[in-house]
């Protein structure tokens, strides 16, 4: 349980709410349950609002060997929002889902090999329907590893849901655009010792768009000691 934002009078508090289960089973089972109640008066396109009540069922699965992992996830968003000048509620009806693979090996030369997949996508929300908010966009999803940005791609740092911001949008993505597709694949080699070379692609799709939905690919490369 936590309070992001607490109003000094009246119920106009931010409260986030939730519980895991977990079971080790041929690999690591999660069971999540999130609840997000924002009665700060966050606006919804542009429009303020008395609730914005999200509820969000995640399952996910890792599996962890010496020369692969496996992980996948499914994430359920739930809820309602009340817009003030609206007397009508906004269904939530959204969700989310991430697949990665990565293999390792030790090859004669180039040492320490490994190779990774990545799949995923996050729903956006479809302008055609003004009652129902199909856009996966919790709150507090895991954008920033302390002070820096955590994503797909060094450059645009994406989550299934926004990206590094480069529009005064809330998800960062040009307006009417939401939901974010990910399909990328990388790898690295370590030829000698602690020294490490890595290359990452990224393509980038939108799941809602007025326009043109692809936003782009990126490639990364890198090199640590």
């Amino acid at each position: 349980t936590a309070k992001p934002s607490d109003g000094q009078t009246g119920d106009h508090d931010f409260d986030l709410h939730g519980a895991v289960l977990s079971h080790p089973w041929k690999g690591q089972w999660d069971l999540l349950y999130f609840v997000e109640r924002d009665r700060t008066g966050t606006a919804f396109n542009n429009a303020a609002t008395s609730l914005i009540d999200k509820r969000y069922f995640d399952l996910r699965y890792e599996k962890r060997e010496e020369s692969f992992f496996a992980t996948a996830e499914l994430a359920l968003g739930k809820g309602k929002i009340k817009p003030m000048t609206s007397a009508s509620e906004i269904k939530v009806d959204s969700m989310a889902y991430l697949l990665r693979l990565g293999a390792s090996t030790e090859a004669k030369k180039l040492g320490k090999t490994e190779i990774t997949f990545t799949y995923g996508a996050g729903s956006g929300d479809n302008a055609a329907s003004a009652d129902k908010d199909e856009g996966f966009f919790p709150a507090f999803g895991r954008r920033f590893a302390g002070l820096e940005r955590t994503g797909f791609g060094e450059f645009l740092g994406a989550t299934l849901y926004d990206t590094l911001a480069s529009t005064t949008t809330s998800n960062g993505l040009s307006s009417g655009v939401s939901g974010i597709g990910v399909i990328g694949f990388g790898g690295s080699v370590s030829p000698w010792y602690r020294f490490k070379i890595g290359f990452d692609y990224y393509l980038f799709k939108a799941q809602q768009s007025p326009r043109e939905k692809g936003l782009g690919s990126e490639v990364d490369l890198s090199s640590a000691y």
